[in-house]
């Protein structure tokens, strides 16, 4: 590193020698007080050349850019609350180990991984299950779960505002998989158009990625305040909502599309969806006609005999998956 840290070394301070071992007989406190002394200097060196060079000489290809880019966001993430600067304030020990206390509460409540893989690998989108006996199971167990999550949350001092601040609302994420416990068999029935997304849904995933990413470093080097940062996070998740629709409406069935859209727009945190200046974007991506509820019901009342309406009553959570891309900065 040009201040003279090295970066391994720099890794073992921001995670308490957790990623990288720390130097034999290292006096922590001491290591972070040196690396916190030269915290603006680094954001300074790495973040503006970073800014620069999207889609210039080797990093033209948007999505390994984006990773390398996310991984540079995350370790200045980090060192920001290690050192106790930006809108993060320093995370605490049950801060640090929130997502797996909360992932945890999956296997108290007897949730197998074979519910969401299929030989070995993910079902891509299975919130809930990667079937409908799984699906129903995870429903049916909501009520214990979500009590599990709680407690983890309530016991970890400003762990609900430091998810709000990552971009995770978990009441709206509750409301979320609300709506697909309503709607299993077309939830079941669209999980297979889902698995490969047409080349529009992947250049609107991308976008949006480049847009999280650099809203991020830009608030770590311009210490751009909550407001306004949330401001703009806001209108990238809706304007990817908008493009993500219009990709998936051509390849799947509308019912499918009808449900991921209402389960998506649910799932924007309650301050997006408050937000006026997206007023008349939000009632035009998330107006009740996008989420097909006609069709829905009518798929609902063709599976009644076999399971059907009881669903109305279900409730689930996607904290494993939604944990694992939200909570990455964690």
């Amino acid at each position: 590193m040009k201040q003279g840290i090295q970066i391994q070394l720099a890794d073992a301070i921001i995670t308490n020698g957790t990623m990288v071992q720390l130097p034999p007989n290292a006096n922590l406190g001491e290591l972070r007080n040196a690396l916190c002394a030269v915290r603006t200097d680094l954001i300074q060196c790495i973040i503006p050349p970073t800014l620069t060079m999207r889609d210039k000489g080797a990093c033209v290809d948007k999505r390994e850019f984006n990773f390398a880019e996310g991984q540079i966001v995350n370790r200045i993430n980090a060192l920001q609350s290690v050192c106790g600067a930006g809108n993060l304030s320093p995370a605490s020990e049950c801060i640090k180990t929130l997502k797996p206390d909360m992932q945890d509460c999956h296997n108290k409540v007897g949730f197998e991984k074979t519910m969401f893989v299929s030989n070995s690998s993910a079902v891509k989108g299975a919130l809930i299950g990667r079937d409908k006996p799984s699906a129903v199971k995870f429903c049916a167990s909501r009520l214990e779960l979500y009590e599990c999550m709680r407690g983890v949350i309530d016991a970890c001092p400003g762990a609900r505002e430091y998810m709000l601040l990552t971009g995770y609302d978990h009441d709206s994420m509750e409301k979320s998989i609300e709506v697909l416990c309503q709607d299993i068999d077309v939830y079941v029935n669209g999980l297979s158009c889902f698995q490969e997304p047409p080349p529009s849904v992947i250049g609107c995933f991308d976008s949006m990625m480049s847009k999280m990413i650099e809203l991020t470093a830009q608030e770590i080097e311009n210490a751009v305040d909550k407001d306004k940062y949330f401001k703009e996070y806001c209108k990238v998740r809706v304007e990817h909502l908008q493009c993500d629709m219009k990709g998936w409406k051509d390849k799947c069935p509308a019912d499918s599309v009808g449900l991921k859209n209402e389960h998506e727009c649910t799932l924007l945190p309650a301050r997006c969806q408050k937000d006026a200046s997206l007023n008349q974007q939000l009632g035009s991506v998330c107006k009740t006609s996008n989420f097909e509820r006609k069709l829905r019901q009518l798929q609902a009342g063709q599976g009644e005999n076999s399971a059907g309406t009881v669903y109305s009553s279900f409730v689930g959570t996607a904290i494993g998956l939604f944990f694992a891309v939200i909570l990455s900065a964690l």
